[in-house]
């Protein structure tokens, strides 16, 4: 039996066939989807995307911004405010 449940995020309405009803119920999941499969593939990459970044201070103003990579400590990293001025 397939289900309807409207989208949190998008709020477009989305199904979820018997086999994936199955597969909640038998890991005793007793919450049930929030969100669309887009939207949670979307949710998913940001989160990920998030994970991938450190957060570093800025040598000019101090402000602390988060970069996809990790200084090493001997080069200066600026915000992009800063470089603009310099």
């Amino acid at each position: 039996m397939e289900r309807l449940f409207k989208c949190c995020v998008c709020q477009q309405s989305f199904l979820i066939c018997q086999e994936e009803s199955e597969v909640f119920h038998l890991r005793d999941t007793v919450h049930t989807p929030k969100s669309c499969d887009n939207c949670d593939l979307i949710m998913r990459a940001s989160k990920a995307a998030r994970d991938n970044t450190v957060q570093v201070k800025c040598e000019h103003c101090g402000s602390q911004k988060r970069v996809p990579y990790n200084s090493k400590g001997y080069k200066s990293v600026y915000c992009t405010e800063c470089i603009a001025l310099i």
